[in-house]
Parts: C-alpha cells; structure tokens; sequence
C-alpha cells in the first residue's frame, strides 16, 4: 500500500487541453432538442444553451465537426453534445449516446456532463403519454409505470457515464404543454394540460431521488420553467428579464429576437435558452465547484442582441436558482467496489471506505481528470482550493486525502 500511495503521489499527469477558468476540462451532454445545437436546424438564427454555454462563457465540449458531419446522434455539432433532437430515454440508450459520452470521458478529457432527457418521452410531438394523460384515459398504475421506466432508462445511463468518472448534473425535463403551438393550437384545455403537468412533476420528483441515491446534483428545470411560465390555468404572457419584457406568446422568424419561441412554436427562443443556460452554470458552480462566471441578466439578454432595460427583473421569479438545485455529492463518496470489474465500481454508494480510497488511486495513476482532478492548491487560502486545475499531482492526493479523513455527513 505505502509503495502503491508512494507511486500515486509522484505521478503527474497533464491534461489533455487547457481548462482554463472554469473548471471544466471539457462537458458532455445526454438529451433531446433542448441541448442539441440550434445550428443543426432552420431556427439557427437562435441558440441553444449548449451553444451559448460554449460561445458566452467558453466552456468546451469539443470542436465541432469539420469537412462533413460526425455519424448519428452527433450530426454537425460539438464533438461531445451527444443530445439528439428527437431522442427520448429509450432513444439514447438505442443510440449508444452514453457510450459515447462515457468514451470522451477515457479518451478526450470529458469531466463533467448534463442529463437532460425526458421531454420527448411526455410530447404531444412525439406519441405516447400526452394524449392519453390530457384525456384522462391513463390511470394513475400506468403513469407510475410508465415513469418508472424512464427512470429506468436514466439509471442506466448514469450507470455506464458515472463508472468514468464524470461528474453529472441531472436535469429534469421540460413541461412541453407551455410552447404555444401546443398549448394554443393541439392542446387547449388548460385544466388538462396540467394533468400533463402534473405527471411531469412526479417524474422531475423520481428523478430528484435517483440523484439522490447516485450522490450527484439535481437541477429541477420543470419547477423552475413552471415558476417561469405559470400554472396552466394562469399562464404569464411576458417574462421581464433585465425588465425587458419577453412575449411568452410569440414566434420568431428570424426578427423577433424578444419572442419566447422559435418559428416552431415548441423549441425556445434564445432569451429563455439563456435563462437556462444560467441555471446550468448555477448548478455547476454549487455543485461541483466549478467556476464558470454566471450569467447576469444583461448578458443573457444581450446574446439575444436585447437591450438592457436597467434593472434585474428575472431574480424577483427563479432568484439566484438555488431554490431548483439539489446537491446530493458526497465528495470522497467515489464508488461501491474497488473491483473494476464490479458492476458498482465508480458508482457512490454513500459509504465511505476503503473501495474509495483505492478507486482515487486507480484514477489517479491512470490520469483520469474526470475522477482524479480535484485541486489546484493544498491551501485552504487559495482561491485555487478545490478548482481542478487541468493536472493530476500530489495536491490533488492530499485534497482527496483530506475529504476521505472527513467523510460524509
């Protein structure tokens, strides 16, 4: 063991490519529409959160393609976006899009990654749950099954994702019955939508639960969207943000940069999209300690080319979206087995033991900046403290060494 530890501490590895300011070396993504890349679309005039993540605030998730498209579900996007349009829980496990996601985590430098997937699965777009939910036609046994296995689903991507050490932020689905195509054109009954709601909100619940048993970070972008919006019944028609009023009721078409939605109807427009690319980096920061500058209302509104109407209007709604962020993580918490081969090896099982320390070591040697990457300083003083610093050295061991003597509350 000495020897082994010995070895461990003397090792230093780099990282594969700068990481910068914000503590991510580079970020993946598991989901549908809502992270794909707007630029795959006709509403690229807009941008998605991913995109704006990327452009705004400079956080990688790889190039993008050059000299042709990546195979499916990659397309033209980000080398490691792996949400697809379309895609529900079923579709990402069909399409092998954790693999991959799990793979840049061994072979290009993926530390962190967003779950946000579920939407499709309750779309009046896509088939399935919203009609017969609206309707009344479902009892309530069918939607507790039928939630169960799209946590099912969720489960089995976080249990192929988290073995490689990446640190995930769950995020829970998006209420599709607010997009005026939906709610003012195929679904009007407000008191029926919201059954759709409801059931919506007990899969965001199911979810909070498994980040829970997972020990990862929860963000709850369905209450949040529903603080945003309002209930069925009391639909807002603006949302003011930097007390510039964006209409909740209009479509863009490429010169409505203050609409709440694109030319569909369904997808949001960018303001919205940077409400919640806010959110993200929030869930990031106090999650997993990354240090990635917010996104103050004036900036979200202009990567819309919006003026700044002078005073913070958004925070009186969602506030400093603490109230949406679940942070589960226990820090030395790594894994249930120091067996790599042991179906519960890097997955936390809220005990902390010997398996964590010899599974840090294991990361550690191998240079796993995902798992091993804790620190850029052994001073508690420093502001580097416990920001990963994109190498893989002795004062990440005594960082970990710390957290393993504190264990978990």
């Amino acid at each position: 063991m000495m020897l082994r530890v010995s070895a461990a501490v003397c090792t230093v590895v780099c990282a594969h490519q700068a990481l910068g300011q914000t503590g991510i070396t580079r970020l993946g993504a598991l989901g549908d529409s809502l992270s794909d890349e707007y630029l795959e679309e006709s509403y690229s005039y807009a941008r998605g959160w991913a995109e704006l993540l990327v452009q705004e605030r400079a956080v990688s998730m790889g190039p993008a393609a050059s000299g042709g498209c990546r195979p499916e579900p990659r397309r033209c996007g980000y080398e490691d976006n792996w949400a697809r349009s379309g895609h529900k829980t079923g579709d990402v496990l069909l399409d092998g899009a954790h693999l991959g996601l799990a793979e840049g985590a061994l072979y290009r430098g993926v530390t962190h990654a967003t779950i946000l997937v579920g939407t499709n699965d309750f779309s009046p777009l896509s088939g399935g749950a919203y009609a017969p939910i609206y309707n009344g036609t479902w009892t309530q046994a069918v939607i507790d099954d039928y939630i169960a296995e799209r946590v099912d689903n969720i489960r089995v991507m976080l249990d192929t994702v988290q073995p490689a050490g990446v640190r995930c932020v769950l995020i829970s689905p998006v209420d599709i019955g607010y997009a005026p195509l939906v709610r003012s054109l195929l679904y009007p009954n407000a008191s029926r939508r919201q059954r759709v709601a409801n059931a919506m909100t007990q899969f965001a619940d199911e979810l909070r639960l498994l980040a829970a048993e997972r020990r990862i970070v929860f963000l709850d972008v369905h209450a949040m969207t529903s603080d945003m919006f309002g209930m069925h019944n009391a639909l807002r028609t603006s949302l003011r943000i930097g007390d510039t009023p964006i209409n909740l009721n209009s479509w863009n078409f490429g010169g409505s940069p203050a609409a709440g939605w694109v030319q569909d109807g369904v997808h949001p427009n960018t303001p919205l999209q940077a409400v919640f690319t806010a959110a993200v980096i929030e869930a990031f920061n106090r999650g997993w300690g990354t240090t990635i500058e917010p996104l103050t209302e004036a900036q979200m509104l202009a990567a819309a080319s919006l003026p700044y109407g002078g005073s913070d209007t958004l925070a009186a709604i969602v506030g400093d979206f603490g109230a949406y962020i679940s942070v589960f993580r226990c820090p030395a918490d790594l894994t249930g087995s120091a067996d790599p081969s042991s179906p519960l090896y890097g997955v936390a099982d809220g005990v902390v033991d010997a398996a964590d320390f010899f599974y840090f070591l294991d990361q550690f040697e191998a240079g796993n900046l995902a798992a091993a990457d804790l620190t850029g300083s052994t001073d508690p003083a420093s502001p580097a403290y416990g920001v990963p610093d994109g190498v893989i050295d002795a004062a990440d061991f005594f960082f970990y060494l710390d957290l393993f003597v504190a264990g978990c509350a």
